[in-house]
């Protein structure tokens, strides 16, 4: 099984996320269906959201767009993790929810998800304990991706399993100050 996900110039920058602005399609089986879902995430590209999150970012409003598909993660948890606090920018807690299942219905807004901190420096885990047994791999990912990167990152991982796949990372966008 697949995923189609977008990929646009713009989107997942230091500046813009556009995080559940473009359509995701999961769980492809078929040839036609991938191909039937490329142009599906490619025509979300002309969405009413979209183009309100590009005006309100100042950019163009004509989104120029990729398609990636990859092999579909089946997760039994999905989630976020922001490495510094997106709102405060303080890098004492690690923030960040998840859900059960596919992480979709986290990104869009469809489920309630359940909240949870990694506190630094040894990743002490508050939250549901769902995820507890994660908590530790989670938070070495989260700060080799950090130190990797340059900076605070907004991360997007999977668990199927006994496995956490990292499933995308960007800049945080939010961060008063920060200077990618």
């Amino acid at each position: 099984a697949f995923a189609v996900r977008s990929s646009a110039l713009a989107e997942d920058s230091a500046f813009a996320s556009f995080a559940g602005e473009f359509e995701t399609v999961l769980d492809i089986h078929t040839n036609e269906g991938v191909r039937a879902s490329i142009y599906q995430v490619y025509h979300s590209r002309l969405a009413e959201r979209v183009k309100a999150y590009s005006r309100a970012k100042g950019l163009d409003e004509q989104q120029r767009i990729a398609i990636v598909v990859q092999k579909l993660i089946r997760a039994d948890i999905s989630g976020i993790l922001f490495t510094s606090d997106p709102v405060t920018g303080s890098h004492v807690h690690m923030t960040g929810n998840f859900c059960f299942g596919f992480g979709e219905a986290l990104v869009s807004g469809e489920t309630e998800p359940y909240t949870f901190t990694l506190a630094r420096p040894k990743g002490r885990y508050d939250g549901p304990p769902g995820l507890k047994r994660f908590a530790r791999k989670l938070f070495r990912l989260a700060l080799q991706l950090e130190e990797d990167l340059g900076g605070p990152q907004d991360i997007e991982w999977a668990i199927s399993g006994r496995e956490l796949f990292l499933l995308q990372s960007r800049p945080i966008t939010t961060l008063i100050g920060y200077n990618p």
